[in-house]
């Protein structure tokens, strides 16, 4: 097993589903000691379909093999057993971050919020995703309300970004919500070992869903504020052509990103299209200009891409350096020489010798590797664990 850079931090997990699991797992990847304490059943999400024949007796759900890999599990009844709750308390008090995404009431309840937990250990980094947020740092009126992927996405404005012409907001199909603010719970989780190597304490990192979500709306709420203005859905604000448009055997993205992209544009297309002088047509000669006059604007650009075949438009265009790229279904994008080169996707050999498909961390770092290993059997980690917290590499599958 080689180094990572987080080689060395342990982190304590009492977590589910994907906005709990995600994140933890990219710490993982690299490196870190991550270990899941799962109910003596196990997370149900093991159970989750679909189910990966792993051997003769043996199966992985589609959701372990994504988000448990790499990490370590230990059973314990932390609500339950004295034993099993002084077990616990014992790793609390080695572990460096302890993650969880529990609603902050039934932290309380099970004994597993800030305030008890940085008692047993003052260093410790506590990471709290959430729905709504910890609720000394602010609450509102979502506070008491379960949290979802899809239901943050609509109470932060992003699904009605994606309203379909009749004004319906649309549900892309994507967990944003979930991964992002898993996503930023790692970066959170990091932010707070550097503040505690900086100050010697333990800190609590809070990190909303509703909260991430408005993050990824910043434009939106940004021009609002400044203009008094709602941008339309589905488009970019500032400037056009930036979106999918018609070729003749389907579709084509076109990314004319800022005014000097736009005068390019028009000197590669102009002449094709019965338009020389486009570039100096001053009704279109800014982005927000030719936001306003969108129809107008898409009539221009399909002109020349219906007539033309896709990847002829692409090659086109990318030759006049203007961005413009093919929409892939997965079937298309797992064939591309840039997935396999960049090693985004790797392979996972289950010991039914079938290989499966897992997405990496983005993030590559000179002089050290990721790791590409299984989920844990439930429980799997217990002697090491107990044992004084021992490195996985004395764990022995």
């Amino acid at each position: 097993m080689s180094e990572g850079p987080l080689d060395g931090v342990r982190v304590l997990c009492v977590d589910n589903y994907l906005a709990g699991n995600y994140g933890a797992m990219l710490l993982a990847l690299h490196g870190a000691d991550v270990v899941k304490v799962e109910t003596r059943s196990g997370e149900a999400m093991r159970g989750s379909r679909p189910l990966i024949r792993a051997g003769v007796d043996e199966e992985w759900s589609h959701f372990a093999l994504r988000m448990m890999r790499g990490k370590g599990s230990i059973a314990l009844d932390i609500d339950g057993t004295a034993d099993d709750r002084a077990a616990f308390e014992g790793l609390v008090r080695r572990a460096d971050v302890f993650w969880t995404n529990l609603r902050p009431p039934s932290a309380v309840r099970r004994k597993v919020d800030a305030a008890t937990l940085m008692d047993l250990n003052p260093r410790l980094v506590y990471v709290a995703v959430t729905g709504f947020g910890l609720p000394e740092n602010g609450e509102g009126e979502y506070s008491g309300m379960p949290a979802f992927d899809i239901l943050v996405q609509g109470l932060a404005g992003l699904l009605d970004r994606n309203a379909d012409e009749q004004g319906r907001p649309t549900y892309n199909g994507l967990p944003v919500a979930d991964q992002v603010t898993s996503l930023y719970g790692a970066f959170g989780a990091l932010l707070g070992l550097q503040q505690r190597d900086r100050t010697g304490a333990g800190c609590v990192v809070d990190v909303p869903m509703f909260d991430s979500m408005v993050s990824l709306n910043e434009k939106a709420i940004s021009m609002y504020g400044m203009l008094g203005e709602v941008p339309p859905p589905r488009l970019s604000a500032t400037t056009a052509p930036f979106g999918l448009y018609r070729a003749a055997d389907g579709w084509v993205c076109v990314a004319v990103g800022s005014d000097a992209v736009w005068r390019r544009f028009c000197a590669a297309v102009g002449g094709y299209i019965g338009r020389p002088g486009l570039a100096d047509d001053e009704s279109l000669r800014i982005g927000t200009e030719r936001v306003r006059r969108l129809d107008e604007v898409t009539a221009v650009v399909e002109a020349f891409t219906r007539e033309r075949v896709a990847a002829d438009v692409v090659e086109f265009l990318i030759a006049h350096d203007v961005p413009a790229g093919l929409p892939l279904e997965v079937d298309r994008l797992m064939g591309t020489a840039q997935v396999e080169k960049r090693g985004i996707v790797r392979r996972l050999t289950l010991d039914s010798g079938v290989a499966v498909p897992v997405v990496m961390s983005p993030v590559s770092i000179s002089g050290a590797q990721q790791q590409v290993d299984l989920p844990p059997h439930l429980d799997e980690d217990r002697d090491r664990l107990l044992d004084g917290w021992r490195p996985r590499s004395q764990q022995s599958r």
